[in-house]
């Protein structure tokens, strides 16, 4: 379900925005509304009449609907009055020369004038409505105005990655065995009463293959894989990364058996830290989160939690402890016959000369990790397509 913004962040939005609307029909009122009155003077039909036989009056307008007068005398004061014969008062408007005008409405001719500020103040309470909502539609902005988005689900894959594509750490590939083995025959473990791991952290340089051996994993196994990465759950507004959290351990169990594959958890599992940043704050829900949901795997929810990182110091302890990531598999460089291989299997695809020697190269690249040699392949690949280019 999506989460809500705080009531009391809620109910502000709402004043904001009533107040705003209050202050615009306010001044869309005073735009149609606001006549000369408050600036003229009100005065008898007595006085008006003397005024006209005095000279004193330079013209009048007159709203033959509500028998309204309105006019301005010669020293350029206004004023407003009523009378009950319309023609009498234009007679003698005429008779002593005062410009005589007849509205037809003057709310209307009022409406006409402002019809400018009309368009304007209308088009700005609709922009302010569809600022609102764009805003609760965003992602970014939604922790604090309107409601968290649903997103897009993670989708389990199944993996065609076998052991037999990975070289150079054979001994990664028997402690990953009794993990195939669970994954394959759940109930025998069941009937026994024992307990497979967890979690099985993979740590280990850059380019060891932490990624392709939980891929491997999967596809011996035969059973889906959800992969995400860590920073993938840390957002600035606190609650959305517990909340992907949730939703990745609720699909992982409606299709287990299955994997949970977290690359870069150093990310996500980092040693928490006392702190008021906001940031600090969604880092800790979502790892509590994590490890909550790992704590509530049931017996037979056969979920396997596979995690990769470089930086294994760096994580939290209370992640690593016995029922969660409780096997660590360290992946080495690898030696020079894991070399050979590994030049081997990425050769596959490529063309290779026929007195190529794998050992020589393997002898050559001490320290190299099984991506590095893969990118050796690829650029002399790349190389021999320049050479017999005919460009």
């Amino acid at each position: 379900m999506p989460e809500k913004m705080p009531e009391k962040t809620s109910r502000s939005v709402r004043w904001l925005f009533v107040l705003f609307a209050v202050v615009m029909l306010w001044a869309l009122w005073s735009s149609l509304f606001s006549g000369d009155s408050e600036e003229s003077e009100e005065i008898s039909v007595t006085r008006l009449y003397a005024a006209m036989e005095a000279g004193e009056i330079g013209s009048i307008s007159v709203n033959r609907k509500d028998f309204s007068v309105t006019g301005e005398f010669t020293n350029g004061k206004k004023f407003y009055t009523q009378v009950a014969d319309i023609e009498e008062l234009e007679k003698k408007a005429v008779e002593k020369a005062v410009e005589f005008k007849t509205e037809k409405s003057s709310w209307w001719d009022r409406l006409g004038g402002a019809a400018f500020s009309i368009i304007f103040y209308i088009a700005l309470i609709f922009l302010v409505l569809w600022w609102f909502s764009s805003m609760a539609k965003k992602s970014g902005q939604a922790g604090q105005i309107g409601i968290l988005p649903k997103e897009k689900s993670l989708q389990a894959e199944k993996s065609s990655a076998r052991f037999g594509d990975i070289a150079g750490c054979d001994e990664v590939k028997e402690d990953v065995a009794e993990i195939l083995d669970f994954l394959k025959n759940p109930s025998r473990y069941s009937a026994m009463g024992a307990k497979v791991p967890r979690g099985v952290l993979l740590t280990g340089a850059p380019g060891t293959g932490k990624t392709l051996l939980a891929k491997a994993l999967s596809g011996e196994a035969d059973v889906p894989m959800f992969s995400c990465a860590g920073p993938e759950f840390m957002e600035m507004f606190v609650g959305v990364g517990a909340r992907r959290v949730r939703e990745l351990f609720a699909q992982a169990k409606r299709v287990a058996p299955c994997i949970i594959f977290i690359d870069e958890i150093d990310a996500l599992g980092a040693r928490r830290r006392s702190s008021e940043l906001p940031s600090h704050a969604e880092h800790e829900q979502t790892l509590n989160q994590l490890l909550s949901s790992m704590d509530g795997f049931r017996e037979n929810d056969n979920i396997v939690v596979v995690a990769a990182t470089n930086q294994p110091e760096v994580l939290d302890p209370a992640l690593l402890r016995s029922g969660r990531f409780d096997r660590k598999i360290i992946i080495n460089l690898p030696d020079i016959k894991g070399r050979e291989e590994i030049l081997k299997i990425h050769s596959r695809n490529k063309k290779v000369s026929g007195d190529l020697e794998f050992s020589e190269i393997a002898r050559a690249t001490p320290g190299l990790s099984g991506a590095e040699l893969e990118n050796i392949l690829n650029e002399a690949a790349i190389l021999a397509v320049r050479r017999t280019s005919p460009f």
